[in-house]
């Protein structure tokens, strides 16, 4: 009898250990995934943050480039015609009057150009060597054809002018400037005017894409750092002459660090960050770095930082702390184990007392055995069962996660019962991604008093593929949590969000209704503009991308409000694949 005890309960460890751990590997793959997908989505805008970006500066530096052009032509008038007659002073006086940062005057050598006067003493006695090939080439281009043949990307040009991108310069690497070259073959040397490029880096800052970066930090807490890095800096593939260094000296469209910061930094950065490169593939890795437990996202993009050197190469490192969320999957992991062992523990002292009462009762050992044989098999269906139950309330808890309510999930966890009842009344609308929103919404209306009500008519037909399932359910997603900020300014009483949902045979249409404030007309164009929120911690993105998102599926996104309700209509076009209403092509679509 002691060793069908002993058995018995050795095989409840067995499953509980076995349910417990694939439980927590299948949520710690599913987490991983999902935080992969939000890296992803980050990776995309900020590559997009530094195209428009790019823009920006260009129009910045034209308008900067016909100034020098300008300036040059008066300081040109002003000027003898031999290098050595120019002074100091006179540079000095032109640079007030002209309110340039800088002007210096270039001599052409055999291979490059020396600096023999300059308003700044520190420029005065340099040369054009650590400049590149690229400068130097332009350099001649303008002293032999007193014009410029401009290059893709890389400056400007004007006649008997050309200025390059906004660039630091060799002996004060920790500023930007804007530099003009001016040659008419009336004097033996180049007029260099010069504006430092302080508003570019303040716009950077401010608007720029570090702003953007700091800012997805912001609205997403998992994320620890962001690094834009120049992959050939990282993997130290740069044309560099032998004998010259480039200790403080890094040019600025050399920096290896292209936006965000690099706190994190491994030496296993290189190897990783080239096969992705090579791979064109995301990668991640789980590591230690300055004593924090650090989930590693690495993502190659395609881009091109400016014209002054081959960036097409460019690696985002995304640092997310992966301890926070390891913690939080074991803590609801340990809670539902206790919940599995206490049920285990009342079936184990159920057939004890069964085994007590029957050996009491004197029956024979085989009707025992029989009976013991009965319960085990109750036993095991009781688990699949709970198992079954427990599964939902993971993927809750999984779906709370991904939408960062960590607050959210620790209090659907210890209070399983109460919301398992309440959301136990969800209709089946065949698609697993839906439901698990809505359970997270519906949840969520629980504890924030909110009356949430949700239709749906025709889902079962639907036939979508997991990429627009998955961008629907953000979309949506969005819109339900600007919806739940806006009701909660009202009373408890009159909270009211609902969401309704028609699947037709051309056009799938979903209608999310709140009844918070009304948005002005006027405002009710520009909410779908990217930056534009009335939130005070708002970003300005989550429209934004959502109208984007809805518009690649050639659908389009609209807004009503007036003083009752404000409705949000998103319809989207359904080819034939995707609405099957015959359930024997249905059937062959599987």
């Amino acid at each position: 009898m002691n060793k069908i005890y002993f058995n018995t309960f050795v095989i409840m460890i067995a499953i509980i250990t076995v349910i417990n751990f694939a439980f927590y590997w299948t949520s710690k793959n599913n987490l991983i995934k999902k935080e992969a997908e939000i890296n992803e989505n980050v990776s995309k805008n900020i590559k997009s943050t530094v195209e428009n970006n790019q823009k920006s500066v260009e129009l910045f530096e034209s308008s900067l480039a016909q100034q020098l052009y300008t300036d040059s032509l008066f300081i040109s008038n002003q000027l003898p015609s031999d290098a050595k007659q120019v002074s100091r002073s006179q540079l000095q006086e032109l640079a007030k009057k002209l309110q340039l940062d800088e002007i210096a005057i270039l001599v052409p050598d055999k291979q490059w150009f020396d600096l023999v006067q300059s308003t700044s003493s520190a420029e005065v006695g340099t040369n054009s060597k650590m400049w590149g090939d690229k400068w130097n080439r332009m350099f001649f281009q303008l002293v032999n054809n007193k014009n410029v043949t401009l290059e893709p990307n890389f400056g400007e040009a004007y006649p008997h002018f050309w200025t390059g991108p906004f660039d630091s310069s060799a002996n004060i690497p920790d500023k930007v400037f804007k530099y003009g070259y001016y040659y008419d073959g009336t004097k033996n040397y180049i007029i260099e005017p010069a504006y430092e490029g302080k508003k570019l880096v303040d716009y950077q800052k401010d608007a720029g894409v570090d702003a953007a970066i700091n800012s997805f930090i912001k609205n997403n807490p998992s994320i620890k750092e962001i690094s834009v890095l120049n992959f050939n800096r990282l993997t130290g593939d740069f044309n560099i002459a032998p004998g010259e260094s480039w200790t403080n000296r890094i040019a600025f469209h050399n920096r290896e660090v292209i936006s965000g910061t690099n706190n994190y930094a491994s030496i296993i950065d290189k190897n990783i960050a080239s096969k992705a490169i090579d791979q064109n593939k995301n990668l991640y890795r789980i590591a230690t770095l300055n004593g924090n437990k650090i989930l590693q996202f690495y993502i190659p993009i395609q881009i091109k930082i400016d014209g002054n050197t081959n960036q097409y190469k460019t690696i985002i490192i995304s640092s997310v702390d992966y301890s926070q969320i390891s913690n939080e999957l074991w803590n609801g992991m340990i809670q539902l184990s206790l919940v599995v062992i206490f049920c285990f523990i009342i079936c184990f002292v159920l057939i004890y007392i069964l085994f007590r009462h029957i050996r009491k009762q004197g029956k024979l050992l085989s009707d025992i055995q029989n009976l013991y044989a009965g319960r085990v098999n109750s036993l095991y269906k009781t688990i699949r069962e709970y198992r079954h139950d427990v599964a939902n309330h993971i993927f809750t808890i999984q779906g709370l996660l991904s939408l960062k309510h960590y607050s959210e999930a620790e209090k659907y966890i210890k209070q399983l019962s109460k919301i398992h009842k309440e959301t136990s009344a969800i209709i089946n609308i065949h698609i697993p991604a839906f439901i698990g929103l809505l359970q997270v919404k519906i949840a969520e209306s629980i504890e924030k008093n909110i009356k949430f009500d949700h239709q749906f008519e025709g889902f079962e037909y639907l036939e979508l593929d997991i990429e627009k399932i998955t961008n629907l359910v953000k979309v949506i997603g969005n819109i339900l949590n600007n919806s739940f900020h806006e009701v909660e300014k009202n009373e408890e009483e009159n909270r009211s969000v609902s969401i309704t949902g028609k699947a037709m045979e051309k056009k799938l249409q979903i209608c999310i209704q709140n009844n918070g404030d009304m948005i002005p007309p006027h405002l009710l164009e520009k909410i779908f503009d990217y930056g534009f929120t009335t939130k005070k911690e708002g970003s300005g993105i989550g429209l934004a991308s959502a109208k984007k998102t809805i518009e690649q599926y050639k659908g389009k996104i609209t807004v009503n409000s007036n003083q009752e309700w404000t409705t949000f209509t998103i319809d989207l076009p359904l080819s034939k694949r995707e609405f099957v209403s015959d359930p024997v092509q249905k059937g062959k679509a599987k």
